[in-house]
C-alpha cells in the first residue's frame, strides 16, 4: 500500500508525512461523514501532533464531525486474547 513505510531504517521528514497522509485520505469520499480515528496504543512514538493537526487540516472541511480516540492498552489485550468461533 505505502511503499514509504516498508523500510522502517528510513523516516519520513514532517512535510513528507503531511504529504503522504493528505494524498492518501484524499483518495476517500468522507464528505459530510462522522468520522473516528482509532489511534492504536502502539503508535505512542510517532508525532502526534503532527498527525492529528494533519488530519485535522485534511478532513475539518469535509467531515461532519471529526474525533480521534487513543486506544491505550487494547493492543495487548488483542494480542493475548484467545480466539472464539463464532
Amino acid at each position: 500500500m505505502i511503499n514509504e513505510l516498508d523500510c522502517p531504517t528510513s523516516g519520513l521528514s514532517d512535510a513528507e508525512l503531511k504529504q503522504l497522509i493528505f494524498r492518501e485520505l484524499e483518495k476517500y469520499s468522507f464528505e459530510g461523514k462522522r468520522i473516528l480515528v482509532i489511534v492504536p496504543d502502539n503508535t505512542r512514538t510517532i508525532p502526534l501532533q503532527l498527525f492529528f493537526s494533519s488530519f485535522q487540516s485534511t478532513l475539518l472541511k469535509r467531515v461532519k464531525k471529526l474525533d480521534f480516540l487513543i486506544a491505550l492498552g487494547l493492543s495487548l489485550i488483542h494480542i493475548s486474547a484467545p480466539t472464539r468461533p463464532y
